[in-house]
């Protein structure tokens, strides 16, 4: 089965309930998130979660859509290295996890630890293949939220005992270059002419190296990044800017939409980047549209990958983009 992914925020329930999801766009919808105690390792569940983790799989089964929990590191960034550097504080998380899973009845579970540091990653691997032996008589789908290559830096590389032991990668294959406000970027770019190296193209293809294709599943977001142009006289990729734009740097999708119907922006897409970008006055937008999440997955199948996934539903209420990957991927 091929993975037609999203994550569902759970910050977002009263705006968007999982009752809303539109099933026909997807194969697998991703909780997201629930986080770790620092001090037992286990999965902190408030009263608030444990509805909304019902709701989530409920609805879900109802849909046929395979369901897995996502659990994410906040509020303590060095929840993950702590949980994973000895045997017992992984025993831990593992049978914490599971326990959950079984009784919210998900089908997997999701890691999204961010950025591992060098001394983390043989341990990373380790938790993923006393994970798999765990779940592996439950049936339980295994997978983790990865950077865009499996190179973080040059001494941060993800180990194949991750790899080996999870059902698929998925790859963050966006914010490219939002770090740095003094100019403009494609933020989920398929190519990059003038960094080749900070692209989704470069990215999967460094992973293919190491990683069979059918286990990486491509990332694209719903919302696009936004900076204010030094001159409005110069609005391409890359023009010069004096920092974040509208929404302090990030809009989702229907609120570009609607940023550039009121404001009668500019639209453009570039095709040596595979983006669309928008400008008025002093605002500039980098994001997507259906024809560039057409061609990236194009790229994707072709390149023999297992799918996709989005961040995040909610975004894009009319789906317009998640519509346009499942067919391109179909057809």
């Amino acid at each position: 089965m091929a993975v037609k992914g999203a994550y569902w925020r759970s910050s977002e329930a009263e705006k968007f309930p999982p009752s809303t999801i539109n099933a026909h766009f997807f194969t697998h919808i991703f909780y997201a998130t629930v986080s770790i105690d620092p001090r037992t390792h286990e999965i902190l569940l408030s009263g608030t979660d444990k509805k909304r983790l019902r709701d989530f799989t409920t609805a879900t089964k109802q849909k046929h859509l395979k369901s897995l929990l996502c659990i994410g590191e906040a509020p303590n960034q060095n929840a993950f290295s702590k949980m994973a550097s000895s045997t017992n504080s992984r025993s831990n998380f593992i049978n914490s996890s599971i326990e959950i899973a079984t009784t919210y009845d998900f089908n997997g579970l999701d890691l999204c630890w961010k950025y591992p540091k060098s001394k983390d990653m043989e341990n990373f691997g380790s938790l993923f293949q006393e994970w798999r032996e765990a779940t592996t008589e439950k049936k339980l789908l295994l997978s983790a939220f990865v950077y865009f290559a499996p190179r973080i830096d040059a001494c941060t590389v993800y180990p194949k005992t991750l790899s080996d032991n999870v059902d698929f990668l998925n790859v963050v294959c966006y914010d490219y270059g939002v770090d740095d406000t003094t100019r403009t970027a494609a933020p989920a770019c398929l190519t990059n002419p003038s960094n080749p190296s900070k692209s989704t193209s470069s990215g999967i293809t460094s992973w293919i190296q190491s990683v069979p294709a059918k286990k990486l599943v491509m990332g694209l977001p719903l919302y696009g990044r936004t900076w204010e142009l030094q001159s409005p006289s110069n609005h391409k990729i890359g023009a010069p800017a004096i920092g974040y734009g509208p929404g302090n740097g990030l809009m989702e999708y229907d609120a570009i939409l609607e940023y550039n119907n009121v404001k009668g922006a500019a639209v453009e897409t570039d095709a040596d980047t595979v983006s669309t970008y928008s400008y008025a006055n002093n605002d500039w937008i980098g994001y997507d549209t259906p024809p560039t999440v057409g061609t990236k997955v194009k790229f994707a199948k072709n390149q023999g990958l297992a799918g996709y996934f989005f961040w995040a539903l909610g975004m894009d209420a009319s789906c317009a983009l998640p519509a346009i990957a499942s067919s391109t991927w179909d057809n």
